[in-house]
């Protein structure tokens, strides 16, 4: 951002930061560009601004915002006296309920959580958090990063079968994120967790580096079972492992020559 930030003061370029979703207390400050130290010419602001109201701000340096003279901004909603009490309640309760230390600690228990999904489930990668700003990846492996939306689309699937809904997005559609409110309950808070924990556990693909390839004819006396979790039924003698994540496999001892 400091970067960005020159360039704009070397070019006349007017910086302005989109905070409509990542202000007031997302990130464990109020606005997330506080984290980097850099002041924007001009800054966005909308929905936790009042709680969800209809309510939105620009704000800008008197030299953005005197060039535009008067009567030059307007939206729909401006000035309603209902979203503009929303507001002014919700900076009230900024000041008396500690909302900011509330997003860092949350934030911090996202990512412990977050951190050992990822050392527990192969397909957990790049997990980050700012404030109560969370997301991670899936990906096919750690060591190759490919992702993998079609997890994403089961994995959201099945979350909601169990009554949780949770967002992929991304450039390539394999990102989870998570945006709760930074009030959220410690109760509710782990009983998603929990229900995502289990998504994950009944997708699970097994560790790629443990497995084997075997081609027919290579390996007599061996044979591998491959049990599709969905279906729940073996399909024994099967010499080829599928790629797909909703499969697990058991290799046994047998004195039997594949075909």
């Amino acid at each position: 951002m400091k970067a960005l930030r020159k360039i704009c003061d070397d070019n006349g370029i007017v910086l302005i930061v989109d905070e409509v979703q990542s202000g007031f207390g997302r990130t464990g400050k109020m606005f997330a560009i506080e984290h980097t130290g850099v002041e924007p010419d001009m800054m966005t602001m909308a929905k936790s601004m009042a709680d969800g109201m209809p309510i939105s701000a620009i704000v800008g340096t008197d030299k953005i915002m005197d060039s535009c003279g008067p009567n030059s901004l307007g939206g729909t909603y401006t000035g309603s006296p209902t979203a503009c009490a929303a507001a002014l309640a919700v900076f009230e309760v900024f000041e008396t309920e500690d909302i900011l230390g509330k997003s860092q600690r949350l934030g911090e228990k996202l990512n412990q959580r977050f951190s050992q999904w990822q050392e527990q489930f192969v397909h957990v990668d790049n997990v980050r958090t700012l404030g109560s700003m969370a997301a991670f990846e899936l990906v096919e492996s750690k060591d190759t990063h490919k992702p993998m939306p079609e997890l994403v689309g089961a994995i959201t699937k099945l979350a909601k079968a169990k009554g949780l809904i949770v967002l992929g997005c991304g450039l390539y559609g394999n990102t989870l994120r998570f945006l709760m409110p930074v009030t959220i309950e410690d109760e509710v808070l782990e009983e998603g967790l929990a229900i995502l924990e289990q998504c994950f556990a009944k997708k699970r693909a097994p560790d790629p580096h443990s497995l084997t390839l075997i081609k027919p004819g290579q390996a007599p006396g061996f044979f591998v079972s491959v049990s599709h979790q969905k279906l729940n039924r073996p399909c024994p003698g099967s010499a080829y492992l599928p790629s797909s994540p909703y499969f697990s496999y058991t290799a046994f001892s047998a004195p039997m020559k594949l075909a």
